[in-house]
């Protein structure tokens, strides 16, 4: 007499395997293109706050604000972001916006050709970044990519 012993896995067990990694993947996929695009912001937020000491600096010293980030160091482009530029307050007292844009391509698309800009009303004592405080800064970037600080 001759006993057969099963191998492998039936139909059914296989069937729930695939529904328990669609059901990951459903929840895993947009986290990770959300904790992406956020990697991708802070790009913009360190090159921008580069900027910060500097800017604070040549107000001190000046009383006015310079006209372009050159005077207080080389304007800079990342792999996310396109170009860095002063356009608020240029060379007078008073209110300054350094905004970083976003490039079209390479980007997510959640912040393609987006604004991140960082501002101070009070010659850099204190900076605000993002969409919390000063009517200045115009970032129109979705909260929830930007840090804590600039809710």
């Amino acid at each position: 007499m001759r006993f057969y012993i099963e191998k492998g896995f039936t139909l059914m067990e296989l069937m729930i395997v695939v529904a328990i990694i669609g059901i990951l993947a459903m929840i895993a996929i947009p986290a990770y293109t959300d904790y992406q695009t956020r990697a991708q912001v802070s790009e913009a937020i360190s090159i921008t706050s580069a900027f910060k000491t500097g800017l604070s600096d040549y107000y001190q010293n000046s009383g006015v604000w310079p006209h372009n980030l050159t005077a207080v160091g080389t304007t800079l482009a990342g792999t996310y972001v396109n170009n860095t530029a002063i356009t608020v307050g240029n060379g007078v007292a008073g209110d300054l916006v350094i905004t970083s844009t976003f490039a079209n391509t390479n980007v997510s698309g959640s912040i393609s050709g987006g604004l991140y800009a960082l501002s101070t009303q009070d010659g850099g004592l204190t900076w605000d970044c993002g969409n919390n405080g000063l009517a200045a800064a115009t970032t129109d970037i979705e909260n929830k990519f930007l840090p804590p600080a600039c809710r």
